[in-house]
């Protein structure tokens, strides 16, 4: 080993991933939160479409064609997952939905 120690290389390994970030869904890709939608669209919005998204994981008849439709959506996905209870909150509001085993 060269004279870089242990400790040093292992702080220049290679990272694999998306970089750590600080998602906040309120504010615009600077930063801000300038004309954003109101906290209760947005929110109300996001909803609607996890909805629409677990009806579809649901309704899937070949798991093959999951994995491309959760990378189609995956701005959605991690918009859901910035906001506390959200998911419970969608999956207990959802419970006669005919997918339901």
């Amino acid at each position: 080993m060269d004279s870089c120690t242990k400790r040093e290389s292992i702080v220049h390994m290679a990272r694999y991933g998306p970089p750590n970030i600080n998602f906040n869904p309120d504010s615009n890709d600077d930063g801000s939160n300038a004309s954003k939608p109101s906290n209760d669209g947005y929110r109300s919005n996001v909803k609607s479409q996890i909805t629409r998204i677990l009806h579809k994981v649901m309704d899937a008849k070949a798991i093959e064609e999951l994995p491309s439709f959760m990378t189609q959506n995956v701005d959605t996905l991690l918009a859901a997952m910035a906001m506390p209870d959200l998911i419970e909150e969608i999956i207990k509001e959802d419970r006669g939905y005919p997918g339901q085993h």
